[in-house]
């Protein structure tokens, strides 16, 4: 994140690489902060903008906002492995007062 009083974010999640034969998907959601549910219309879901490296993703196409909290999620699978997932929660801010 930038320091300053900038209004949106751009997130990078850097993850470890896949194995071979790997399947992945990725989504992105606003989340209340007090309640943990999802806030309605903030979903984003695998987008193709998200598959080109699965090590690495810049979410394009999402906007994080200054003070809003979000869940992002990363689901793998492959013949050997049923689905795992792994969930980050991010709050977004440059001068935090929470």
């Amino acid at each position: 994140m930038n320091p300053g009083n900038t209004s949106t974010f751009s997130v990078v999640a850097n993850m470890a690489p896949l194995p071979a034969g790997a399947a992945f998907w990725w989504k992105v959601e606003e989340i209340d902060p007090t309640t943990g549910a999802t806030v309605p219309n903030t979903v984003m879901e695998n987008p193709a903008a998200w598959w080109p490296t699965p090590a690495v993703n810049n979410f394009s196409g999402y906007t994080f906002k200054q003070k809003h909290m979000y869940r992002i999620t990363r689901g793998m699978w492959n013949d050997c492995v049923k689905w795992v997932d792994l969930k980050k929660v991010v709050y977004m801010c440059s001068a935090c007062d929470k």
